[in-house]
């Protein structure tokens, strides 16, 4: 359905596997970029988008920077992308707070996001 090289990693969802599950009638989740979440919106405008993020823009920089997982130049490169993915909230359905230690409560948001859909007057019609 989409993919995309994400920093050194190539990134990409199955586009067989995404129909076979709508057919079935189950919802499917996809943990995408907003590089990502844009082409699925533009594949599947009825697609619910969920923009995850840090309770802040300290704690999320913190969060990087404990995984000591990147050189400085990427580590600046995550910085710079992820300030320039912030700018398109608007394009997201809704936002989730991921706080430090509170993984429980945004597991129980995306639950009830999910819930919520399912109730919708007029449910959203995903075709691929």
């Amino acid at each position: 359905m989409e993919h995309a090289r994400v920093y050194s990693d190539y990134k990409g969802i199955p586009r067989e596997q995404v129909r076979q599950a709508l057919q079935s009638g189950k919802d499917v989740i996809m943990r995408l970029d907003v590089q990502g979440a844009m082409t699925i919106r533009g594949l599947c405008p009825e697609a619910v988008l969920i923009f995850l993020t840090a309770n802040s823009r300290e704690e999320w920089i913190a969060r990087l920077a404990g995984r000591c997982s990147e050189s400085p130049e990427e580590f600046a490169l995550r910085i710079q992308t992820a300030e320039q993915e912030y700018e398109k909230l608007d394009a997201f359905d809704y936002i989730v707070v991921n706080a430090q230690g509170k993984l429980e409560e945004a597991v129980n948001t995306i639950e009830a996001v999910i819930i919520a859909e399912h109730h919708r007057t007029r449910q959203r019609q995903i075709n691929i």
